[in-house]
């Protein structure tokens, strides 16, 4: 979808929201009234003033439309008593019926904006990011979000932040237009008013405002995935676990991605002792501020089919960067796509089978990567390479 496509939808789906809070608002009857009033105005004057002062229905109709809108550009205007006396009373009802009319669309911007601010108001995005829950480290991922797309995606949060800290939050990343929902992240009707039923991605943190175990947290998390399944099960579910224990749990519940709680502080540990200046590279690729970023991107067509020698060369010299890797995306089979939505008691075996045994995860995994491919194999039409390139703020 183009990005001017979903724009479009957008505003769209705002402007419909729009009218149907003008709807509720009744704005339609005060509508209706001031219409029937402009129109009464012209028929009354017209018949009252006669030619002489209205040469056309139309002029008329202009005189009762800048009257009663209080324009008053004064280029016709009635010149006998009765006409003038109508004018007056047509004056005091349209004033009146204008302001209401004017106080009724305010009150519908107002009242919008305050549900806003407070975390009320549905979101209307579409191939958006959900963001569920709050940690310390939640600023930094929503960085990279921002630098990793270019401020090209659009964000929906979802947690119990202070509105102190929420205002910090929603303006330091205004340029991914971030729309917040306050609530239980694993409540049904909270996950449908932050879009997730027309959302791309969903990432669930664990949310330890509460002060809650781990444990608690992770089942939490589970919790949500299963809620977000139900409202939408082609959705991407991305998920951090705080106990390695709960990533079985996870898999099992939707989540299609786990990232586990210092799984890596080992091993950087380890590489400090025993091998300096690894963990260092490692710490510059993975920090997108340091100038240097690992990136996923298309290989060009003419490239399909050649040797992956000639994909490095063009890396290289053209993006001015390091070839590391290929990846396959591939769309695996959910059991969603077998089965039928009327259930039988077969199909609901298999279905459990396949929870039970959690298999969403990584043995049906959607991706494949070949970390330094050899140089003389060709490359697959459905391939991308992962590349090491200056960042913009490096370069």
């Amino acid at each position: 979808m183009s990005r001017i496509t979903e724009k479009w939808r957008e505003i769209k789906d705002e402007m419909i929201h729009l009218m149907q809070s003008l709807l509720e608002a009744h704005l339609h009857r005060v509508f209706g009234i001031l219409l029937a009033l402009m129109l009464l105005g012209a028929v009354l004057l017209w018949f009252i003033e006669g030619h002489d002062t209205f040469p056309t229905p139309f002029d008329a109709l202009w005189w009762s439309l800048v009257t009663i809108t209080t324009v008053g550009y004064g280029d016709i205007s009635p010149e006998h008593f009765p006409g003038k006396l109508t004018a007056m009373l047509i004056i005091l009802a349209g004033v009146a019926l204008v302001s209401m009319f004017t106080a009724t669309v305010s009150s519908v911007f107002v009242a919008s904006k305050i549900k806003e601010g407070r975390g009320l108001q549905e979101v209307f995005y579409q191939n958006h990011i959900v963001i569920l829950g709050w940690y310390p480290g939640a600023e930094r991922l929503l960085e990279a979000l921002s630098i990793l797309s270019g401020g090209k995606i659009r964000l929906a949060l979802v947690n119990d932040l202070p509105p102190a800290s929420l205002e910090t939050v929603l303006e330091h990343f205004k340029d991914l237009k971030p729309k917040f929902v306050r609530g239980d992240f694993s409540s049904d009707t909270i996950l449908k008013k932050a879009g997730v039923a027309k959302a791309d991605s969903v990432i669930i943190l664990p949310d330890t405002q509460n002060a809650a175990t781990a444990a608690q947290v992770d089942q939490r998390t589970i919790l949500a995935a299963l809620t977000i399944k139900d409202i939408n099960q082609k959705i991407q579910v991305h998920a951090h676990a705080l106990e390695s224990e709960s990533i079985p749990h996870m898999r099992r519940g939707g989540v299609d991605r786990v990232v586990l709680r210092d799984a890596y502080a080992g091993y950087f540990l380890a590489c400090h002792a025993l091998v300096p200046g690894v963990p260092e590279v490692l710490d510059e690729l993975l920090t997108l501020q340091k100038g240097n970023q690992i990136d996923r991107i298309p290989i060009p067509k003419t490239l399909t089919g050649k040797k992956v020698e000639e994909v490095r060369d063009w890396v290289q010299n053209d993006l001015n960067g390091i070839l590391i890797g290929l990846v396959v995306q591939e769309k695996v089979i959910d059991v969603s796509d077998i089965l039928s939505d009327d259930l039988s008691s077969i199909d609901a075996f298999i279905k459990r089978k396949f929870e039970e045994a959690g298999r969403s995860a990584e043995e049906l995994a959607t991706t494949r990567i070949q970390i330094n491919p050899d140089p003389e194999r060709e490359v697959a039409p459905n391939e991308l390479a992962v590349i090491i390139h200056k960042t913009e703020q490096a370069a």
